[in-house]
This record gives structure tokens, C-alpha cells and sequence, in this order.
């Protein structure tokens, strides 16, 4: 596995925004003790908003379940506009389930996503801007949010319109000008060789990782090195439509301001740039447990010693399961 010479390098890794989390979306409400009927879920800076489609999912399954809202503790203005336009996606009825599916992987995975995607960004933006003057819509609301976390977020929106109307998005600019540049850091001089580090990483940091299913044995994820190989080294975890030259466009959900430090005088700066992880991957947000355990025997069945289907299959399946409860 990758050894860090540096604190440092790890931070560089791992990412200074924390764009998704690493660990399986969970049911809030699993272990509930309580009369009561109606419930407020406080999940604080959760990176991602995976656990509300977790908890929607298995709810909806119950025959007597309290009426529950989601309070997300979010510090970062782009992780907010990120969750809006995941839960816009999701619950937009002009899409098919499958394309809501397709866009909201590519949009919540990929550092670098297909043309389709970024039109449908670039429509909820504009959504956004208006829940924003009005503290909300129909299903999120901004009405405990001070006027400067508002306007924060509102220049975020236009920061993010800006760089979809440029020309900036192009693969190969922004590919070499700050996601390449980090991957260059990380392996220093051993870059040209940097394959078979990620390979070693994914055998000692992934297939040697003991998941607790639903069979009640543990088991590694069903990452498999393809994908995983894909999103260390390309920046994208879900390929749109099974083909990874769709993926054309940098994310410009991933690209923000962080503080920092000019060279040479060495004053206070914001720096703009893509500040996500490029190490630990976000399959394990969707794609290593199933929502319904009835689905592990398929998802997790072994051939040749290897898993028949793999982390994208399986986040597919999942999302696919949330998303026709929301049609």
C-alpha cells in the first residue's frame, strides 16, 4: 500500500473538501426506540446525502414509520449546492429512473462527467437560484440559514455558471492544471510507475477490507481493480453508459476555493482548484452494500474466484431500487 512521507501528502490524498464519504449509506431510523411521530435526523457534515436515500429506502418498506426530516450540518457552500442538485436530479420527473440513475452517479462520482450531465446541471442551477431567494421549494428549505450563508452559496451558483460557460472545462486543461498536478505530488518520482502503486493499493487497502453483510460473513468490497483503476488514474468511478470517453468534461461541482498562501510573500489567498479525494474512491458510498438484502446473493455471487458484478453494478441497483419509490 501507498506509504506518506508526510502528513501532508496524506491531506493532498485524501482531499481538503470532503465531496462524499467513505463508508456504506446506513438507515437512521434501523435502531429506533420512540413513540413519537414526528422526528428531526441532525447529520452533521456528512460530506454527501446518502444516508436520507438510505433511510427513505428502507422506511418506505415499514408498515408504521414517524414522520422524519433531514437536517444536514454543511460548512462548505458547494457541498449544499451539491446535495440540491443530487436531490433534484432524483426526484425529477422528466427523467426516466434509468437516466436519473445515469446523471446521478456521473454528477455525485466522477471528477469528469458526459455532456448530457452537465446540461442538466446547468438547468438546476437555476432552480437553485430561485429556492435561494425564496428560502426553499418543495423539497428543501433554507429558511434557518443566515443572509451570509445564502449569499455565500449564491456566489458559489455563479462561480459554478461562470465555469460552464467557459471553455475552462475542457479535459485536457483542467486535467493537467489541478487534478493531474495533485496525482504528480502524490507519486512524486514514481508517477510513470504509478499503476502498479495502485495496484498494491487496491490489494492491501481494498480486497483486504472485511465488509459485515447480510450473510453474516465478512467479505471484501466487489470493487473491482478495473474501476478502481479507472477512477485513480482518470478521475472517474462511473462510466456513462458503460463508455468512459462520454466523460469529457471536468466536474464543475468539485472545483472551489480553499485557504491559502501565495509563494512568495507568503500572504493569505484563496486558491481555486479540484480538492477531492484522489485516493480512498466514493464506491463505498452506493456500491458495496445493497439496500435490500434479498439483492446480496446476486451482487456479491463469485465466479473463478472473482465477483460476477462489481461496485457501479451494484449502485445502480441501489439507486435504481430509491429512485422508482420517488417516481
Amino acid at each position: 500500500m501507498y506509504q506518506f512521507n508526510t502528513v501532508q501528502d496524506f491531506q493532498n490524498a485524501m482531499g481538503f473538501i470532503k465531496y462524499y464519504d467513505h463508508s456504506p449509506a446506513i438507515d437512521c431510523l434501523s435502531n429506533l426506540k420512540t413513540e413519537n411521530k414526528d422526528l428531526t435526523i441532525l447529520v452533521l457534515h456528512p460530506g454527501d446525502i446518502r444516508h436520507f436515500f438510505s433511510t427513505f429506502f428502507h422506511s418506505a418498506k415499514k408498515e408504521s414509520v414517524p414522520n422524519f426530516k433531514f437536517v444536514f450540518a454543511m460548512e462548505e457552500p458547494l457541498l449544499i449546492i451539491r446535495a440540491y442538485l443530487l436531490l433534484s436530479v432524483a426526484l425529477d420527473e422528466e427523467l426516466k429512473v434509468s437516466e436519473r440513475v445515469e446523471t446521478f452517479l456521473d454528477l455525485f462520482w466522477n471528477t469528469y462527467i458526459a455532456a448530457p450531465t452537465l446540461r442538466i446541471c446547468e438547468g438546476k442551477l437555476k432552480g437553485l437560484e430561485d429556492a435561494l431567494e425564496k428560502d426553499g421549494n418543495g423539497f428543501i428549505s433554507f429558511a434557518k440559514m443566515k443572509y451570509k450563508e445564502k449569499d455565500d452559496i449564491f456566489e458559489s451558483v455563479q462561480l459554478l455558471k461562470k465555469l460552464i460557460k467557459s471553455k475552462e472545462l475542457g479535459f485536457e486543461s483542467l486535467d493537467v492544471k489541478y487534478r493531474e498536478n495533485r496525482t504528480r505530488a502524490l507519486f512524486k518520482e514514481r508517477y510513470d510507475h504509478r499503476k502498479n502503486l495502485i495496484d498494491a493499493d487496491y490489494i492491501w487497502g481494498i480486497k483486504d477490507l472485511k465488509l459485515n453483510l447480510p450473510n453474516g460473513k465478512p467479505s471484501s468490497p466487489c470493487i473491482s481493480f478495473r474501476e478502481y483503476l479507472c477512477f485513480r488514474d482518470k478521475g472517474v468511478a462511473y462510466q456513462f453508459h458503460a463508455n468512459f470517453e462520454n466523460n469529457k468534461t471536468f466536474n464543475p461541482t468539485l472545483i472551489s476555493y480553499i485557504p491559502g498562501k501565495q509563494k512568495k510573500e507568503r500572504t493569505k489567498c484563496e486558491v481555486l482548484g479540484f480538492w477531492g479525494d484522489i485516493l480512498q474512491s466514493p464506491f463505498f458510498t452506493f456500491g458495496t452494500e445493497p439496500l435490500d438484502p434479498l439483492d446480496f446473493t446476486e451482487y456479491y455471487r463469485v465466479s473463478n474466484e472473482q465477483f460476477v458484478h462489481d461496485a457501479q453494478d451494484l449502485a445502480t441497483r441501489n439507486l435504481t431500487l430509491v429512485f422508482q419509490l420517488l417516481a
